[in-house]
């Protein structure tokens, strides 16, 4: 039996795994998960046109070249944001901004964005 890594009175929040010394795998074995890589090739896709995607692409090119990213709140309101929101408007997804979310006392936080599935 791998030894635990987590420990069982502690309370973690999501941005908290990635201050632990230990690997990915070691933590969620802890969480009774199993982390599996895939090569890119076998992703979903779509060929459907996405008329909307050159007008995003100038768009953040022109941001990168104007806005000054210096912190992370600035890198999701300047580059993540506008693609979220665009992909989300395209499909008519709700988004939530700052969405609270609490599993369990390993697995709560806060998420920066997230997309309720349909």
């Amino acid at each position: 039996m791998q030894p635990r890594v987590l420990d069982p009175k502690e309370s973690y929040t999501f941005s908290q795994y990635f201050d632990l010394p230990y690997t990915p795998q070691d933590i969620l074995a802890d969480l009774g998960c199993t982390l599996t890589r895939t090569d890119s090739a076998n992703l979903p896709y779509s060929e459907a046109p996405l008329e909307w995607l050159p007008a995003l692409s100038d768009s953040l090119k022109r941001r990168l070249k104007r806005v000054n990213i210096t912190t992370e709140q600035s890198w999701r309101e300047a580059l993540i944001f506008p693609v979220i929101d665009q992909i989300c408007d395209q499909l008519n997804y709700p988004l939530h901004i700052e969405y609270t979310l609490s599993v369990s006392n390993w697995l709560k936080g806060s998420l920066d964005y997230y997309i309720p599935s349909p």
